[in-house]
């Protein structure tokens, strides 16, 4: 198996985040999906061209509705589906 497309973790992604009641981390999303479609730690490896990123990293930042949130050191990239983030925060409920 070859690392998947952004289109191809489009909808394993969603299902991820959906299963969900609360934010993940982009990184937590990255290990849930990773699992669900039992892709190797060869393939979850493999850098892109540039060498500052994992191929499946990239990609899965493309398939995922995520919301960049800044101002706080504790701030980080989360996936959430259901609830709009205020500009500036760092708390998805207000």
């Amino acid at each position: 198996m070859s690392v998947p497309s952004f289109q191809q973790l489009m909808l394993p992604t969603l299902q991820t985040i959906g299963q969900r009641y609360d934010e993940i981390s982009i990184g937590g999303l990255e290990d849930e999906v990773v699992k669900t479609l039992r892709i190797s730690p060869e393939e979850r490896s493999i850098m892109l061209p540039s060498g500052n990123q994992r191929l499946i990293s990239n990609r899965l930042n493309w398939a995922s509705p995520t919301s960049r949130r800044r101002g706080s050191s504790n701030c980080r990239d989360v996936a959430i589906v259901a609830q709009p983030i205020a500009a500036g925060s760092c708390s998805p409920r207000g």
